[in-house]
């Protein structure tokens, strides 16, 4: 993990809002490799999520949790939404984390425009994603607390 400069994010536009805080579309300007196989080095302009904690300018236990939970997960399997590094608003104080933009959207919303044409195969490979992904939360002695189609995200549509 990294820090990431608050100048280096840009366009941020709010995608949605739950109850520890503010996820937005981002651009990062020069984006770092280190913790994506994916990428040459460095990367101009990668779209990016900020999941941005509210009030939490003063680091809290909750904040702390929450990088550990995803160091854990996410350093050990898959299944998990990747994640970059760590920024600070400069206005707010708030800290967030520069993650890895899942492109397909959320469960609950592919699910809204698609149900009729998901095959049996795709519900069932689906679940074994889903299931893969809690295997991992629970591998690491964590819970989710927060498990609903709208916090499963999809990396692509076809995905």
């Amino acid at each position: 993990m990294e820090w990431v400069p608050y100048s280096q994010i840009k366009d941020c536009k709010k995608i949605a809002e739950g109850g520890f805080g503010i996820i937005y579309k981002a651009t990062w300007l020069d984006a770092s490799s280190q913790y994506d196989d994916f990428l040459s080095s460095r990367e101009k302009n990668k779209t990016v999520a900020i999941k941005r904690f509210l009030n939490s300018q003063n680091i809290s236990k909750y904040f702390l949790n929450e990088l550990k939970s995803l160091y854990k997960c996410y350093n050990k399997f898959d299944h998990i939404i990747g994640y970059y590094g760590i920024t600070r608003e400069p206005e707010t104080k708030d800290y967030m984390l520069v993650m890895k933009y899942a492109s397909g959207g959320n469960l609950h919303s592919y699910l809204q425009r698609n149900f009729e044409n998901v095959t049996w195969n795709k519900k069932l490979y689906i679940l074994w994603q889903i299931s893969a992904g809690l295997h991992t939360i629970h591998e690491v002695n964590f819970i989710h607390r927060d498990f609903h189609s709208g916090n499963i995200l999809l990396e692509s549509e076809s995905s």
